[in-house]
């Protein structure tokens, strides 16, 4: 799965000019949420019985070690239902292409990161865990800083991954984890 982790992030804008902002913020999502996922799975699969802490740290230590962005964790989400989590985005290679390619946003747009966190979190924990940027560095913020929370706690704005199903890709149970697919993609 490791050609997913080779995207290039700095080819983003080139997406953008290509498809346009909403076919490529798809594609950037759809890229970030299976990279998320399968690297939820292959954490679930090393360490089936590893400690929370070590779940909880994976995804982000991941991140970093990938060079997508150093995070700070602000709100470690736990195995409650009902549990959020917070995180700080420090030099988001997203971030720092926007604003090369377009100048100042008027939106977050650290799609890729959102969406990666988005599949990480789902498959690791069961259930849907959106991710939403709230603040991000490409608008002028110091940091990009990130809420994740339960899809039906964002109400509209919990919508965004129209190219998967993310009920279906997080599984049933925390030990179901199931590989993302894209919706329409047919089961064998």
């Amino acid at each position: 799965h490791r050609d997913l982790h080779s995207f290039p992030t700095r080819r983003s804008s080139d997406l953008i000019h290509a498809l346009g902002v909403e076919r490529g913020r798809e594609l950037l999502e759809r890229v970030g949420y299976v990279q998320g996922a399968r690297d939820a799975e292959l954490i679930r699969r090393r360490w089936p019985q590893g400690p929370a802490h070590l779940h909880n740290a994976a995804g982000p230590l991941l991140h970093q070690l990938e060079g997508f962005t150093k995070v700070r964790t602000l709100r470690t989400i736990t195995d409650d239902p009902t549990a959020h989590g917070e995180f700080l985005w420090l030099d988001s290679v997203e971030a720092d292409e926007h604003l090369a390619a377009f100048g100042v946003a008027q939106a977050p747009c650290c799609w890729m990161l959102s969406a990666y966190g988005t599949g990480f979190a789902s498959t690791m924990f069961g259930r849907v865990l959106v991710f939403r940027e709230v603040e991000c560095r490409a608008m002028g913020a110091p940091h990009c800083r990130v809420i994740a929370r339960p899809r039906h706690e964002w109400g509209d704005s919990g919508q965004g991954f129209a190219a998967f199903d993310v009920e279906r890709a997080a599984g049933p149970t925390r030990g179901g984890a199931r590989r993302a697919r894209p919706a329409g993609e047919d089961r064998k």
